[in-house]
């Protein structure tokens, strides 16, 4: 294992904030760009996929549902227990959980928790201009709401597969 890189930690913390704000503020049209071409995309135990094309099939058919919520979606990706594993200079694991706060309408919307609460990984590599890219998502929801966004996506991500 290589030794902990404090720069490079921080780089990939960006990294992470800089997804999660992209499904929240752009509904993840350039989300493709945080992934190297040959990336792997596991999304619970019912989704998975190989590339960049999987990736951007995924977020387009989280786009279809969210098209029909009538007063529009608002979602927030926040996470915690961040912890990074150097395997070497150009190579990390990064885990996380993420927390997941999501209703139909404008702000404010009450509710009584998040959404959904999910371990996740981020296998990472340097890409040839020396970027952060993932080589590989895992995502395991822990706790899903009843809420019918959620269940209706988590139904349609089990066919997608």
């Amino acid at each position: 294992m290589a030794k902990f890189n404090p720069q490079a930690a921080m780089e990939l913390q960006q990294l992470v904030s800089e997804y999660w704000d992209e499904l929240d503020s752009n509904q993840a049209r350039n989300v493709t760009n945080f992934y190297l071409e040959d990336c792997t995309f596991a999304a619970g135990q019912n989704y998975s996929a190989q590339g960049r094309a999987g990736v951007r099939k995924f977020y387009d058919e989280r786009a279809k549902v969210v098209a029909q919520e009538k007063e529009g979606r608002l979602t927030r990706h926040t996470f915690a227990n961040f912890k990074v594993k150097f395997a070497s200079d150009n190579q990390a694991r990064v885990d996380f959980v993420m927390i997941n706060y999501s209703g139909s309408g404008a702000a404010p919307i009450v509710f009584s928790g998040p959404s959904m609460v999910s371990d996740i990984t981020f296998e990472c590599r340097r890409d040839a201009q020396g970027e952060w890219k993932i080589a590989a998502f895992k995502g395991q929801p822990m706790f899903v709401t009843n809420e019918p966004f959620a269940e209706k996506f988590l139904a349609k991500a089990r066919s997608l597969a």
